[in-house]
């Protein structure tokens, strides 16, 4: 509601004829607006609000007085300006602050990067940029208490910021050349005005890599957040993954072990074939080996700190009903997505997670071709399960889905009730290899969630995990509505969150590896006797 009447005001003061009912009108405005309090309304499409009127400006400063989390080392997290259909990325960036180490570890790899020589990693200049922004506006954002991670003077030598092509005047001095680790409350700038131009900074170099954000603010339009998610990602992934040696010796070296893993491959591929469906043991370590196999060759090109962070890995089987040959593709991810069922009631995660593990068949049109004893195309069972569970799991629940009768995609509004606070996350059940005696227990810390009936349209706000003080167990939910910070209990987020809850974004809680290498880069795999890829979990 704030930005509507400023915008009002602007729209008065250019088209009046009458300099002096201007003045009065925009006077009204602002007087009126310190009388009453209204509910902002939700940003959709098209109602995009331009930063640079000097009304919006006048009246964010009015807005200082808000009250923000009641704790003192919460008073210094703000939330992020909406500067014209920018709700999805406020969001997105607000539920990356929240996962424990990820900014320091992120601006640790930044850095690196940045001290490289610019022949040695590559043409990535944008890049470069938009991760620079990044680590200065999020580290804007982190509470005092996460600031201890930033102690450490080694992560700052002779870094320089990547050039802005927007006005010097407005360019935000670079926090990474600023920050000498021993950061303090007052080494950063928190003030709003600060905050707006290292958003603006980051926005900036975001455009210039992405057509989901677009330099003028008047002209953005709303975006889907995991869109936005995966772009980030994947652009962070680009610049900081290893860059592959140029000398010739660890060329050579670098071919033939990849020459190796292809022989291994091959080499497991031909004793799945051979292998007994009715009897697990005779093919778990295979697929195991394999995926191991598979993980190596592809971090041979995409070892990077987004890949240890977020990468997980998945398991395809796929067995013939005629001859029961089996097959397995492995493939890495960053993010499961999850179905929902729109004619149920309500649904748990648990129900979406087992959704997704439960077998598919591939019938008549669907069905595969056999390279097994039938040599030709067969019905089959298929069942996805996880074998490498990440660090962070991030779940997208599939909100939207295409009508046959409308272009536009429509909100799946049921209710999904998720784990939060004590209970945590199981994904024991939708592992390849179980063991009920080390679980996969995850922890949730931020929730992205989407209000609104159609995906291009509608509001993104975030909650968010964080502690009540430095050196404290207790936590609090914080409600992240663009620049509007307010504390929620577990109550009011599951209530607000039922049906709009999009991406969660959950940490693991115990790291526990149930494989070890052996001499030939392999693995030696360990679980249950029942646990098998072909299987009616129900």
């Amino acid at each position: 509601m704030l930005k509507r009447w400023a915008t009002t005001a602007a729209y008065v003061r250019t088209w009046s004829p009458q300099a002096v009912w201007r003045q009065v009108l925009a006077k009204l405005v602002r007087f009126f607006m310190q009388l009453t309090w209204l509910a902002r309304p939700r940003l959709i499409k098209n109602e995009a609000v331009d930063v640079v009127d000097e009304s919006v400006e006048t009246i964010e400063d009015d807005k200082a007085d808000e009250k923000p989390p009641k704790d003192a080392d919460e008073a210094a997290r703000i939330g992020l300006a909406n500067t014209g259909n920018t709700c999805f990325v406020n969001a997105v960036l607000q539920c990356l602050v929240a996962l424990p180490g990820f900014v320091a570890r992120l601006d640790d790899e930044v850095v690196r990067v940045a001290s490289t020589p610019s022949g040695k990693r590559g043409n990535h200049a944008d890049q470069l940029e938009l991760a620079t922004a990044l680590v200065d506006l999020l580290i804007g954002l982190l509470p005092a208490s996460a600031l201890s991670g930033f102690a450490d003077d080694s992560h700052t030598n002779g870094v320089e910021c990547s050039p802005v092509v927007a006005d010097k005047a407005t360019q935000p001095t670079c926090a990474s050349k600023k920050r000498k680790r021993d950061v303090s409350v007052t080494a950063i700038d928190r003030s709003r005005d600060a905050h707006a131009k290292r958003l603006r900074h980051f926005l900036q170099a975001a455009s210039k890599c992405s057509d989901l954000v677009t330099p003028v603010a008047s002209q953005q339009e709303q975006q889907d957040a995991e869109e936005f998610l995966g772009f980030l990602l994947d652009s962070l992934h680009e610049l900081l993954r290893a860059s592959p040696e140029s000398s010739t010796e660890v060329a050579k070296a670098t071919l033939a072990e990849l020459g190796r893993l292809v022989e291994l491959e091959n080499e497991c591929l031909e004793y799945l074939k051979n292998c007994l469906v009715t009897e697990p043991e005779s093919y778990n370590r295979a697929v195991c080996y394999l995926g191991d196999i598979r993980q190596r060759r592809f971090l041979k090109d995409h070892n990077s700190f987004i890949t240890k962070f977020f990468g997980g890995q998945i398991v395809r089987g796929s067995q013939c009903c005629r001859c029961a040959n089996l097959t397995c593709l492995h493939q890495e991810f960053r993010m499961l997505s999850l179905s929902i069922k729109s004619n149920r009631n309500s649904q748990t995660l648990e129900e979406c997670l087992e959704a997704h593990r439960n077998l598919e068949d591939l019938t008549q049109d669907n069905r595969v071709y056999c390279d097994g004893h039938c040599q030709d195309k067969t019905n089959r069972r298929t069942q996805v399960l996880v074998q490498r569970a990440p660090e962070i799991l991030v779940l997208q629940l599939q909100r939207f889905k295409q009508t046959r009768w409308r272009s536009r995609l429509e909100k799946v509004a049921t209710p999904v009730k998720f784990p939060l606070g004590s209970e945590g996350l199981d994904l024991t059940d939708n592992m390849f290899m179980r063991d009920s005696a080390a679980p996969h227990l995850y922890e949730l810390y931020a929730v992205c969630a989407h209000i609104g009936s159609v995906l291009d349209a509608g509001h993104y706000v975030a909650y968010t995990r964080q502690s009540v003080c430095a050196n404290s167990s207790e936590v609090q939910w914080l409600k992240f509505d663009d620049d509007v910070v307010t504390a929620v209990d577990e109550a009011t987020l599951r209530r607000e969150t039922l049906s709009t809850a999009y991406l969660l974004f959950y940490k693991r809680i115990e790291q526990v590896e149930k494989t070890s290498e052996n001499s030939d880069g392999g693995v030696n795999a360990q679980g249950d006797s029942d646990t098998v890829l072909i299987d009616d979990r129900h």
